[in-house]
């Protein structure tokens, strides 16, 4: 999964796969600008509790994004 994406101290720079229904995995604390700039196949996203940088989806076909769910004791 890590192989779709280039991360650098834990936040996605660049958006390398195919798009569709995208889980981030744990251990991502931001979506970088940019990110996922241009990423047209888009559709859902599921992340971990994390920072989400100014365009980080710009131009995208993103449909949905999902924070996962955690439970605080």
């Amino acid at each position: 999964m890590w192989e779709d994406f280039t991360v650098k101290d834990g936040v996605i720079c660049e958006y390398h796969g195919k798009g569709g229904d995208i889980v981030i995995p744990e251990g991502i604390s931001a979506i970088g600008n940019s990110a996922f700039e241009s990423c047209r196949n888009l559709t859902n996203i599921i992340a971990p509790c994390c920072d989400i940088e100014e365009d980080a989806f710009a131009h995208s076909g993103l449909e949905n994004f999902f924070f996962e769910s955690s439970s605080i004791l």
